[in-house]
């Protein structure tokens, strides 16, 4: 049922970022799978806000499995992937490196002073 599948993969994708940030044992075991279902995932139920849920399972894999992250992202890149993936796979890693660097929080509190 195309229903159930759509449905499935929104839960799976609007669940996993405070799944991946509550740690679990197996984080690191699962992180390249993971990773490497999230690059290739398509939206072929043409879900809200698809690609936004899938960046943000993405960082969250990133700020909490970084090493792991990384490494499969850079495999990735020199796979024999579309050019789609390669960038978005460069994408996960410049957010990653502002993410874990503070810039990210740097430039919210920047916008907070000067919002004031």
């Amino acid at each position: 049922n195309e229903t159930l599948a759509c449905d499935k993969h929104e839960s799976a994708l609007m669940e996993l970022p405070a799944m991946v940030s509550s740690r679990p044992l197996d984080l690191v075991d699962m992180t390249p799978t993971l990773v490497r279902i999230l690059l290739h995932m398509e939206d072929k139920f043409n879900m809200e806000n698809f690609v936004q849920m899938k960046m943000d399972s993405l960082m969250a894999f990133a700020v909490h499995a970084p090493i792991e992250t990384c490494l499969h992202l850079v495999n990735e890149i020199g796979e024999n992937v579309s050019l789609g993936t390669r960038l978005e796979a460069l994408t996960v890693l410049g957010g990653m490196a502002q993410e874990l660097s503070g810039l990210s929080e740097l430039r919210n509190r920047q916008e907070l002073q000067s919002k004031q």
